[in-house]
């Protein structure tokens, strides 16, 4: 009877000990299992980590380039650029903004913004240079500046997430329980607002992971100086125009007075004929004595 008691108690300890776990240890271990699997059965060391995080980086890139070229070239040059960009196609690049000022002969500034596909911004940079060469100019500035927008899409993401869980429950709750109208009512607004809430995400993230996706340049373009022959020759320019600017002057400052003196002048002659027409008859002189007659006695 001891060695049957004894073989039952052995039976149910090793039942008990074939079952599988299915208190709070049973998740714990499987998901130490499956994170055991997805790392290889060892922790993954931080220089690994970090190496995928660079790899992993979501970046922003935006070119600055400044070109100079002898004036007459300078429009030529930024209609060869616009044609290798619509050459590419839209899926590659699109022109987003160009102005060309003129201040004169030898004076012109444009500028031009392109944005488009990173690799082929890449390429198109290695022609810059050449391209302003050829018209006999050079790269003046060149610029690289770089926007790390891992960690905003990141967590962006991972708000969209819990956002979007937040409305489903939402919805739930609305379509599942009863209650007053004012109740269901601000059940609807609070859907609302996270609604809003969630669209705005969306478009912030499509902005950043569009900014990700394409890379913008912009070009300056500037003529070079004006010749040094015409400039030396500029002070004899001036002194040969200057007595003609002084005649001008002086015409100018005549026409000014006549205008100011001319009203007064008139105003004051009619003054003066009315006062000769007026004295002589309030008051009257001495008629002149006839030759001939004869003098009063004294």
């Amino acid at each position: 009877m001891r060695v049957l008691a004894c073989l039952g108690l052995a039976a149910l300890l090793l039942s008990g000990c074939s079952k599988p776990a299915d208190g709070p240890a049973g998740p714990r271990v499987a998901a130490d299992a499956a994170a055991a699997s997805e790392t290889g059965g060892t922790e993954a060391k931080p220089h690994a980590r970090a190496s995928v995080a660079i790899a992993n980086a979501m970046l922003a890139y935006k070119y600055a380039y400044g070109l100079q070229a002898p004036a007459a070239q300078i429009q030529s040059l930024v209609a060869k650029h616009e044609r290798a960009c619509e050459a590419a196609g839209v899926a590659l690049c699109q022109v987003t903004g160009g102005a060309t000022e003129v201040k004169g002969p030898h004076n012109i500034y444009a500028t031009l913004t392109l944005q488009g596909d990173p690799a082929w911004l890449n390429r198109f940079r290695d022609t810059i240079a050449g391209d302003a060469k050829a018209v006999h100019g050079r790269v003046v500035k060149s610029a690289t500046t770089t926007e790390d927008l891992s960690r905003q899409i990141v967590d962006g993401e991972a708000a969209l997430k819990a956002k979007t869980a937040l409305r489903d429950r939402i919805q739930q709750i609305l379509e599942t329980r009863l209650g007053k109208m004012s109740e269901l009512m601000d059940v609807e607004n609070t859907l609302a607002q996270v609604q809003s809430d969630l669209d705005t995400m969306q478009s912030e993230l499509a902005a950043m992971r569009e900014r990700v996706a394409s890379s913008v340049m912009t070009i300056d373009y500037t003529s070079t100086a004006v010749m040094a022959p015409e400039a030396n020759w500029t002070p004899v320019v001036s002194a040969v125009n200057a007595p003609a600017s002084t005649m001008i002057a002086v015409i100018a400052l005549m026409v000014r007075l006549a205008s100011v003196l001319l009203p007064w002048a008139v105003v004051v002659g009619a003054a003066a004929w009315f006062v000769r027409r007026l004295v002589p008859a309030l008051h009257p002189r001495a008629r002149p004595v006839a030759a001939g007659q004869n003098q009063p006695a004294a």
